[in-house]
């Protein structure tokens, strides 16, 4: 879990967090205006030394000894360099309750490398070190007992009224990957290089482009094979090393903890572009609708885009071969795969040979029907703060693709899901450890199908859940304060699929996936994360680190008291 979610901030609050919240928030420039401000975009910092963040030097949890309030317990170790080493200040330690709901909670190492986690209801906890932070941070992240992978990982009791004491972490210096990337032409930009190891475990490292061929470095590696890849917003094809087109043809890169593995140089070529209109009979050109293209013979290469004021979108960075294009739709209006298609195996085919563009591929979207009902617990009654999704049954059991969309429980219990195409839905209510298909099915093959016709209402499709987890008040209205999640992509995906929040202030910060019983799979975030955009990538790989099968599933991002849950789909 850590590796895959320690380095994405760092990269990510100061580099694509600027350019994609300057992309989202500026309705009122045109598309082709935001990729060329792009390409100029030469004000982002380079890697450096950062000091540590107040709440690393004053916090009090790292300078107050061990204290254990009434019906809780504590744990309490000490971080120190491999060997013996000396103590480490700074790194982050969390703790996680092996059960859901779960209770996590953190603290950081002190100037001697001591750290106290105390107020923990007892049970087991699988207990782990972030040192994310600084952006100089060289040691790789482990857990108790020293163990690399999760499911290798020792769990650590906690007794009411007590210390579980010693569980200390000696860490090491990892490996390094470093080259070059160059781009064609004279352009300038942004490139994020990733690896993945063989257990499937993600790290990043960001490449700050002031020209071509720039430097990149991938660290804080553990001693293994790696994939490299590009991923890059400047409307280049992404490969792996060297210059291969499919992670399993990709050439492996061997590391050493403590070493640098160099050069690693990628060389980068124009992609083609298909570009097109979205509008509606009643509205015109529609601004804001999200439109995604996939490689028709390999989901894992994508692009995305979006409609500016005109209804104009454009799709960059395509490989030479056969893409399929699908338009979001929004509250109002239902989804559509080119050329008026429900699915994907019947959403024409678009041949795109690289570097031309493909124009003209327009949608029409019409007005979509909607489903609505009630979720109630037969312990609590009507529960806030439940999310509901529909799914498109056709491509539903074929895991091929889940035409879906959801909403989210109000205080009353009710809930509507709209922008839906005529056809039969699967409807599944969720809380955070329950889940229940359409009608009171644990199952989706054996749910009840709910038929919707454009632009009608079926109403009526209620949910009692036979146990829920504490109810959320209604915070709609305050969410947007608090924070935003998008949409995973690509999605479907295989291998991983990238999931995309905005802070609005800094927050504690939960990233869980959830299976379609409502049974988590894997967390990917638990800590104290700044304000700003935040990005991480899932590896479709489960708490063991043994891959999931294809289908169904769920993230779900908690900030403080807050949470909002999405879904996904795993191809294979």
């Amino acid at each position: 879990m850590v590796k895959s979610k320690t380095c994405f901030w760092l990269i990510f609050v100061l580099a694509l967090g600027i350019c994609a919240s300057a992309w989202a928030s500026d309705k009122s420039t045109p598309l082709k205006d935001k990729i060329n401000w792009m390409k100029g975009s030469l004000f982002l910092q380079k890697e450096g030394k950062t000091p540590l963040p107040p709440y690393l030097l004053h916090s009090e949890r790292t300078q107050r000894l061990s204290q254990v309030a009434n019906g809780t317990g504590a744990i309490s170790g000490y971080v120190t360099q491999a060997a013996g080493g000396a103590g480490i200040e700074g790194i982050e330690i969390i703790a996680e309750q092996m059960t859901c709901p779960s209770y996590s909670d953190t603290a950081y190492s002190n100037t001697s490398g001591d750290y106290v986690i105390d107020g923990l209801p007892p049970g087991n906890y699988e207990v782990q070190t972030n040192n994310g932070y600084p952006l100089d941070s060289i040691f790789v992240d482990v857990y108790w007992d020293n163990k690399l992978n999760e499911e290798d990982a020792d769990t650590v009791p906690v007794a009411s009224d007590d210390t579980t004491e010693n569980i200390n972490f000696s860490l090491r210096v990892g490996g390094k990957i470093t080259g070059t990337v160059t781009l064609p032409g004279a352009s300038t930009g942004i490139v994020i290089m990733s690896t993945v190891d063989s257990s499937g475990n993600c790290y990043y490292g960001p490449t700050y482009y002031m020209g071509s061929p720039a430097l990149y470095v991938i660290k804080r590696l553990p001693t293994g094979t790696y994939k490299v890849k590009t991923y890059n917003f400047m409307g280049c094809i992404d490969v792996y090393y060297d210059d291969k087109l499919s992670r399993a043809s990709a050439d492996p890169v061997p590391v050493t903890e403590g070493a640098t593995t160099s050069p690693v140089d990628f060389t980068l070529s124009l992609g083609g572009t298909i570009e097109g209109n979205i509008s509606s009979a009643s509205k015109g050109p529609l601004e804001g609708i999200d439109v995604w293209g996939s490689y028709a013979s390999d989901p894992e290469w994508y692009s995305i885009g979006s409609t500016d004021e005109y209804g104009d979108y454009m799709l960059t960075g395509l490989r030479s071969g056969y893409w399929k294009i699908l338009a979001y739709g929004d509250n109002t209006y239902a989804f559509e795969w080119y050329n008026d298609k429900n699915t994907w195996a019947d959403a024409d085919s678009q041949l795109v040979n690289a570097p031309g563009t493909i124009s003209g591929e327009d949608f029409a979207l019409e007005d979509g029907g909607s489903i609505s009902g009630h979720v109630y617990s037969s312990e609590k009654g009507p529960l806030s703060g439940c999310e509901v999704v529909a799914y498109e049954s056709s491509s539903y059991l074929q895991y091929v693709w889940i035409s879906a969309k959801g909403n989210t429980t109000i205080t009353d219990g009710s809930y509507q899901i709209t922008g839906l195409r005529t056809g039969d839905y699967y409807v599944v209510a969720m809380t955070e450890c329950d889940m229940m298909w359409y009608h009171n099915q644990t199952t989706p093959e054996q749910a009840d199908l709910v038929h919707v016709t454009m632009p009608n209402d079926t109403s009526g499709i209620d949910f009692n859940l036979p146990s829920a987890v504490e109810d959320e008040t209604d915070q709609t209205s305050q969410r947007p304060t608090e924070f935003e999640l998008s949409q995973n992509y690509p999605n479907p995906f295989n291998p991983g699929t990238e999931i995309e929040y905005t802070l609005q202030k800094p927050a504690y910060v939960t990233l869980q996936i959830y299976n379609l019983l409502g049974q988590k799979v894997k967390t990917l975030v638990n800590e104290y994360q700044p304000f700003g955009s935040h990005h991480i990538v899932w590896d479709g790989k489960n708490e063991q680190g043994k891959k999931v099968t294809s289908g169904v599933y769920f993230y779900r991002l908690k900030v403080n008291e807050l949470s909002e849950t999405k879904r996904m789909v795993l191809l294979k």
